[in-house]
């Protein structure tokens, strides 16, 4: 099991480098991590953690297309930039999205999409610096990803439930 948790982060942080350096990542990459995810699955009920993650990537959609939907309304109203390119959440995040579903409980999930929006805002703050025009978002995901393991592991995150 530690070894397939090794393997995990071994492909997580190349996938991060492949985002960055070409804004892609290859399918068999993603398709190898949804698979080391499941050595974190330590549930005897498989079937409620795969519902878990085919709802958290039904509702990650969901959120990006009324994201994408209202800043494609924004920029038709301000400005004279081309609205039908524009992609708020690509496909390489979609299994990443599948994974925090697939791992995590529902307090930890909203944690991960807490950092995830964090992390995102701090990309965007860099990329606005160095004034590149697209923000990847699997660094983010991934981020937030490690940064909720640790915490899984090192501390409890029952307090969101008194939040």
């Amino acid at each position: 099991m530690i070894f397939l948790n090794i393997l995990f982060f071994i492909n997580l942080f190349f996938i991060v480098k492949d985002d960055y350096k070409y804004r892609e990542v290859l399918l068999w990459q993603l398709l190898l991590l949804v698979l080391f995810s499941f050595s974190f699955v330590n549930e005897i009920n498989i079937f409620n953690r795969l519902i878990s993650a085919f709802s958290t990537v039904g509702i990650m959609f969901m959120l990006s297309f009324l994201i994408e939907n209202y800043i494609v309304y924004i920029k038709s109203r301000f400005t004279d930039i081309d609205i039908n390119n524009t992609i708020v959440i690509g496909e390489g995040d979609y299994p990443l999205f599948f994974i925090i579903g697939l791992i995590f409980e529902i307090q930890e999930i909203l944690l991960c999409i807490f950092l995830m929006a964090i992390f995102s805002l701090i990309h965007h703050l860099i990329y606005i610096k160095l004034k590149k025009d697209e923000v990847p978002l699997i660094p983010s995901i991934a981020y937030s990803i490690v940064c909720v393991i640790v915490i899984k592991n090192f501390y409890s995150v029952d307090f969101l439930i008194n939040l």
